[in-house]
């Protein structure tokens, strides 16, 4: 985005929410599709930090679990929100949701005593650390940037763990992702255990999918000797 006078820095407000009577009146998914893009003039004005607030606050995000694998879901997303293909072509991206991921802290979580709120508070993990899990993403970080991501997400898995009746193995499996898509940039994944199978590996990494704890443990490990 080029730095001008016009730059947005408050996050765009969805001006129809779920729940709402207009929302109610929509007869179909696209319809809500629709509603939620961002016009145009708003969208490339959005300085990086607005467009992540914006973008993590996505009425429809939910829909990336509808899929059979969370890339499938959001390459999905990304077909239908222009706010997400924006994001993904801010150079800046990366550092942005790094900031808004070293604020969100899991243990938390036991503050909160509505069911509703407590299920959000662990979707808020899901959401973000798919965003960091995109090749865009993580290839356009800074060496420094990546030191802290991994810092930051390997905390989030010793957190989660702690947390593991409230996180559940879903959320060390995005925590772990992020993990193992960092060593994929750095091309360090090869110095995983040779006992872990490739192509289960593999297919983690491409899609997201929990495959096994053997795996999930692996990249820790590796990660934390980094």
């Amino acid at each position: 985005m080029s730095v001008s006078a016009q730059e947005i820095a408050t996050p765009y407000s969805y001006p129809i929410k779920p729940g709402s009577a207009e929302w109610k009146k929509f007869k179909s998914g696209d319809e809500m599709a629709i509603a939620c893009n961002i016009p145009d003039l708003v969208l490339k004005n959005l300085n990086t930090r607005a467009l992540v607030t914006t973008c993590l606050d996505y009425p429809l995000f939910n829909e990336v679990l509808a899929a059979n694998n969370l890339q499938a879901g959001f390459s999905s997303l990304v077909g239908v929100f222009n706010g997400f293909r924006e994001l993904l072509n801010r150079k800046d991206a990366g550092k942005e949701l790094l900031m808004a991921y070293q604020t969100l802290n899991p243990q938390n979580l036991p503050l909160l005593q509505n069911l509703v709120e407590r299920g959000d508070f662990t979707f808020k993990f899901t959401y973000i650390e798919l965003l960091l899990s995109q090749t865009q993403i993580t290839y356009n970080l800074s060496g420094e940037e990546k030191r802290l991501l991994r810092q930051e997400a390997l905390k989030k898995f010793e957190q989660k763990k702690v947390l593991i009746n409230d996180f559940g193995a879903f959320g060390l499996n995005t925590s772990a992702w992020v993990l193992g898509k960092l060593l994929q940039s750095e091309e360090t994944q090869n110095a995983l255990p040779k006992a872990i199978n490739q192509q289960d590996l593999n297919f983690f990494l491409s899609t997201g999918t929990f495959s096994n704890s053997e795996i999930l443990d692996a990249i820790y490990t590796l990660s934390k000797s980094l």
